[in-house]
């Protein structure tokens, strides 16, 4: 989602699979088994991001939570990758844009991007919490 956003061609997600999860091969042929549909550790989220020829900034720490003027200042310098912490794992969204209390977030579950407020955000729909975040940006 990040990439577009910034007219970046992404490789396929299976390729990613493959290439940032431990013990992936092949992802592309079968995406299917326990180690290509796995989750990613974070810790890879730079990486990740710096093979597209973008940079990922972490916005929290254990210390310091993620918090709306951090989001808000992220997306005026790129974008924000929320990690939602949403109870029974991770879900990962975009913060596209920030326009008075509404934030445009891209969202994998939704075809879409969606028009949220920061309440709805910070709970993760509700369901948690933001566990992690990353401005994104070009180099």
């Amino acid at each position: 989602m990040a990439a577009s956003s910034f007219g970046v061609a992404a490789p396929e997600q299976c390729t990613l699979a493959t290439e940032f999860l431990t013990g992936a091969t092949d992802c592309c042929i079968d995406g299917s088994t326990a180690a290509c549909n796995q989750a990613l550790d974070e810790r890879a989220i730079p990486t990740l991001y710096s093979s597209v020829t973008l940079v990922a900034d972490a916005l929290a720490s254990t210390a310091s939570p993620v918090t709306e003027p951090t989001v808000r200042n992220a997306v005026a310098n790129g974008l924000a990758l929320l990690m939602l912490d949403v109870g029974t794992g991770f879900h990962f969204v975009l913060v596209e844009a920030v326009s008075g209390a509404a934030y445009t977030i891209a969202d994998p579950h939704y075809i879409n991007p969606v028009q949220t407020d920061w309440g709805t955000v910070s709970s993760a729909y509700g369901n948690g919490s933001i566990a992690q975040a990353w401005r994104v940006h070009t180099r």
